[in-house]
């Protein structure tokens, strides 16, 4: 196990610059005004946007776009406070936004935005897409209070293979991949704050199938094509992107990799089969970050899928040959967040009951049945699932602060059944190994993870974590798959979380119980001053996105003279606190106090003008 001190890692240490962006981005952008939009109809808001600058919407809408809108000006769209719709209809991508443009969205709903690649013929391979609401082409995208909805993409699916002129099967065309439901960031930056992405989705278009040989001819059958990937049911970015994301939501995005093409048979004595295709990885259910930066903060991933595809079947053998093996089914990767190559930093959020699921593999074929006959062909594997809340790989880094990681999940797909034997004397095909289970909270395949102050719990497939993860300190995992190495982290400790819920701040989160092992056994130097609901960390603080404050106590302060009396309610045990600043506190307990009921006190203060900050502390 690799020594967890950063200072040994120098990739690690990347990352941590990139939580200074969630502050610095989230600034309004300028525009000049341009015009408002009181009946919200298409050719209106089309109207107002052709100057670019400030477009206001005062009523809801929904607009109905049946074109995408290009973004070639700085514009700023702005619904009223109660929010307006923009729809594509399912049928249209809502805005491509031009290289070094900036677009700014608030209180708008981005819903059903939609591209699809159109069917393909004659062994062609799909369209490859990205950003079924939003296409951000280097330029900057904004947005505030704004819900994305129903936003989807899909790779075009593959033609299959047509007969050859030599009488050669022709090979079918690969499916085409499909990257950000929501948005697809190529190379610019994208800036969120207090958004919601719900049921966005990316899906992979179909492999050919490769063409049968021309009978008669002794030609060999075509190549499946294959499969599609997808990636980023809600975001993706790409490398030299930049996301940021705060105060934001993420629920119910999934990322589906399409199936292979299969092969085609050869004729006649002479000819060979050709071979099955591969079938597309799913690459996240909410976002893929493709080598770029990736900062989140105070952000909540619940139900995200990615999905691996099945493996295609086997080829019976033919006369007295043993039988083709299936494919093995296609990888799945990080439900909540895949890390391929980027940086990653997590501060404060909540991952809860994300999944990956590996694809199945594929039966094999069964043996020739004549003469002796033939063995059947093995299944193919299954998939492996790799990080149901986060996967990195590819030398990637990821720093995860104050985070929680509950109750995700990541399945290795079946492997797939054996062919029959084609006589008595012959055996039937192995099934195909079960896949992987790397990471039902975090998984790691190259690169960097390093956790700090975080907890990892209760993966329903029973692994919490897999791969090198580096000890930042005080972590905690309800099982023992972290090799933590750190004396302030603990490992097989169940940490008695709550049900993911709204306790309070913009987004959901899981809350500690009173008795939880978390509370006050954090790493106050790498805290921030608040957990992922914004209310300040409470004496030593807790590990995790929420830190647990118990009922509420109010400290009363009234000046006498010379003179200051302290007090709160008497059901609370809380020791009185004292510091100079709050730029850089150094709170010490309070000692120059005289009883005068219970848990109230007189406070004697110098002559010396100087004022003070009180707290209590449990």
């Amino acid at each position: 196990m690799p020594d967890s001190s950063r200072k040994n890692h120098p990739r690690c240490q990347t990352a941590a610059a990139v939580v200074l962006l969630v502050v610095l981005a989230l600034q309004p952008w300028g525009a000049r005004a341009s015009g408002t939009v009181t009946n919200c109809t298409e050719a209106n808001l089309a109207s107002a946007l052709a100057g670019g600058g400030l477009v206001t919407l005062t009523c809801a809408g929904p607009v109905a776009f049946t074109s995408t809108k290009v973004i070639a000006t700085n514009t700023t769209i702005e619904g009223p406070a109660s929010g307006a719709t923009i729809s594509g209809g399912n049928a249209v991508r809502l805005f491509t936004v031009n290289p070094g443009v900036t677009l700014t969205l608030k209180n708008l709903t981005v819903a059903n935005g939609r591209l699809a690649g159109a069917g393909r013929t004659n062994g062609a391979s799909g369209d490859s897409f990205s950003g079924g609401a939003i296409y951000n082409n280097g330029g900057t995208v904004v947005a505030l209070n704004c819900p994305f909805t129903g936003n989807t993409v899909s790779g075009g699916n593959a033609g299959n293979g047509v007969v050859q002129l030599n009488g050669r099967g022709g090979d079918g065309g690969h499916g085409g991949h499909a990257t950000g439901g929501a948005i697809g960031n190529n190379g610019g930056s994208v800036f969120l704050t207090n958004c919601a992405f719900t049921a966005n989705s990316a899906t992979g278009g179909t492999g050919g199938n490769g063409a049968d040989a021309l009978d008669g001819s002794n030609g060999n059958g075509g190549d499946g094509g294959n499969g599609g990937t997808a990636g980023g049911g809600a975001i993706y970015s790409s490398a030299t992107g930049s996301v940021v994301v705060y105060d934001c939501t993420f629920t119910g995005n999934s990322a589906a990799g399409a199936v292979a093409g299969l092969s085609g048979f050869g004729s006649g004595g002479l000819g060979f089969d050709g071979a099955n295709g591969s079938p597309g990885a799913g690459n996240s259910g909410a976002i893929y970050n493709d080598g770029g930066s990736l900062a989140v903060a105070f952000s909540t991933f619940n139900d995200n899928r990615a999905t691996g595809a099945e493996g295609g079947d086997g080829t019976d053998g033919p006369f007295d040959a043993e039988g083709i093996g299936g494919t093995s089914g296609s990888s799945a990767n990080g439900g909540g967040i895949f890390n391929n190559a980027g940086a990653v930093t997590l501060t404060n959020c909540t991952f809860a009951a994300n999944s990956v699921t590996g694809g199945n593999g594929g039966p094999g074929g069964n043996g020739g049945n004549v003469g002796f006959g033939g063995d059947g062909g093995n299944g193919g594997a299954g998939g492996a699932g790799n990080g149901g809340g986060l996967y990195n790989t590819a030398n990637g880094t990821v720093l995860a602060v104050n985070c929680t990681f509950s109750l995700n999940q990541s399945t290795g797909g079946t492997g797939g059944a054996g062919g029959g034997a084609g006589s008595a004397v012959t055996r039937p095909g192995q099934t195909g190994g079960q896949g992987a289970n790397n990471g039902g909270a975090v998984g790691n395949g190259g690169g960097c993870v390093t956790l700090k102050n975080t907890i990892l719990a209760h993966g329903p497939s029973g692994i919490n974590a897999a791969g090198t993860i580096l000890d930042g300190d005080n972590n905690l995992s309800s099982d023992a798959t972290p090799v933590f190495t750190s004396p302030s982290s603990r490992n097989s400790t169940d940490p008695l979380l709550l049900s993911l819920a709204n306790y309070g701040g913009p987004t959901q989160t899981t809350a500690l119980a009173t008795n939880s092992p978390a509370i006050d056994q954090g790493n106050d130097a790498a805290s921030p001053p608040t957990d992922q609901r914004h209310r300040g960390r409470l004496g030593q603080s807790d590990i995790g996105a929420y830190e647990f404050d118990g009922p509420t106590a109010t400290l009363h302060a009234v000046r006498q003279g010379n003179e200051l009396i302290v007090s709160w309610p008497t059901a609370f045990d809380y020791i009185l606190e004292s510091t100079l600043t709050l730029a850089s506190p150094a709170w010490t307990s309070v000692t120059n106090t005289r009883g005068v009921a219970s848990f109230e006190y007189v406070v004697t203060n110098s002559l010396d003008g100087v004022s003070r900050f009180y707290r209590l502390r449990q």
